[in-house]
């Protein structure tokens, strides 16, 4: 029952779990000795993770009026592996994304709003077979490296040589947990990077993981009689000293890169927001961190921040003379507020001269501490005046 509670706590948590930790709890059931018990002791741990499901899949039908335990993996399935969503824009707008249905007014969004299309799609085996087998052999050497990299090569080394050892038999090692936990650790991974690797690589995916790999790995670098190698513990080491100083040395490693917030700007455009009238809003171009969570999504956590409701995009600014087709969509949406994510130059003059037609003003320039003018705030009805 304790096992059943972690497994349903833990699919309230993050939906993935479900299918997930099934998968663990049956290989935590099955290797353990004791064959008379088995039963009885799945059926027990897997009472709870199912009562708690069903009641969750009970609240999420009276919304959507499907029975589901979570939407999130056909979500993705859709988006990532498919990309069938880029086959169903609204027909509202030429030029602008209308995501106004897939996000409330306080920003908390929805992939598959109730009575939408996803709901009603049928996937075909003949189109999915091949989308999967194209994204797992693109994303599982991917998500082993991202595996390597957090939980340290050494680390990784040494679990195998745990596993062989509890697996092979050729090292005597010891029973119980210890023998039991580095199989039920593998069990875990493979699932996890199969699973995953046939939608998008993610690297927070693997957190739930790695502190298992390092877990288990890490006691075969302190051998002792019966329990590893000296000389296999000793590459280790060396393999574990070297992925650290290669961490804190090579140009793209996440200590070297992460030197500041690079969300400062969209909490500077929420602050501008929230000082104006401004409730609905469109984001046009792509934020300049795209690499940090700040590209497409500039526009979005900047609404967030704003308390606004962000109802449409466009992933870049049109061409200079090709603005008939996003003004004819602005003029459709109306919205109270517009940001322009590109440094300041004549594109972007003509653009916000353009919309001045349509009632909309600079108000504020957006501006990066290393980068500089990183974009523009228009209000609509803001008279001409410019702040900085």
């Amino acid at each position: 029952m304790l096992l059943g509670g972690i497994h349903a706590l833990a699919f309230l948590a993050k939906a993935f779990a479900l299918p997930w930790l099934a998968v663990i709890t049956v290989a935590a059931v099955l290797i353990r000795p004791g064959n008379g018990s088995r039963v009885k002791r799945l059926a027990l741990s897997a009472a709870l993770p199912l009562i708690v499901a069903a009641l969750w899949g009970s609240i999420l039908h009276s919304k959507y009026g499907v029975f589901t335990t979570g939407t999130q993996f056909k979500t993705n399935f859709l988006q990532s592996t498919v990309r069938e969503y880029r086959n169903h824009r609204s027909a509202r707008y030429t030029v602008l994304a209308d995501i106004a249905e897939y996000n409330d007014a306080y920003m908390v969004g929805d992939p598959m709003p109730p009575g939408t299309w996803p709901w009603h799609y049928k996937m075909q085996a003949r189109q999915l077979v091949p989308a999967i087998i194209k994204a797992e052999m693109t994303n599982v050497p991917r998500m082993i490296k991202e595996l390597v990299i957090q939980a340290n090569p050494g680390i990784v080394l040494a679990f195998v040589c745990v596993l062989l050892a509890v697996s092979v038999g050729g090292v005597r090692y010891a029973t119980g947990v210890q023998r039991s936990l580095p199989i039920i650790v593998t069990l875990a991974a493979g699932a996890l990077i199969l699973a995953y690797s046939m939608l998008v690589v993610d690297t927070r995916y693997l957190f739930p993981l790695a502190p298992l790999v390092i877990a288990v790995g890490a006691r075969f670098l302190w051998p002792e009689e019966g329990v590893g190698s000296t000389r296999l513990s000793q590459v280790c080491w060396l393999f574990l000293i070297g992925g650290i100083v290669w961490s804190l040395t090579y140009s793209s490693s996440p200590l070297r890169i992460q030197t500041r917030d690079f969300q400062q700007i969209c909490y500077w455009v929420g602050t501008v927001l929230k000082q104006s009238d401004a409730k609905t809003l469109v984001s046009i171009g792509r934020g300049p961190f795209p690499e940090h969570g700040v590209g497409w999504e500039a526009g979005y956590k900047s609404a967030y921040f704003a308390h606004n409701r962000l109802i449409a995009t466009a992933e870049a600014v049109p061409a200079a003379g090709d603005f008939g087709a996003i003004l004819t969509d602005i003029s459709s949406a109306l919205p109270d507020a517009i940001l322009v994510w590109n440094s300041d130059d004549t594109n972007r003059g003509e653009f916000i001269a353009a919309l001045n037609s349509y009632q909309y003003a600079e108000h504020a320039k957006i501006y990066d501490p290393v980068l500089g003018d990183v974009g523009v705030v228009l209000l609509r009805n803001q008279g001409n005046a410019t702040t900085h």
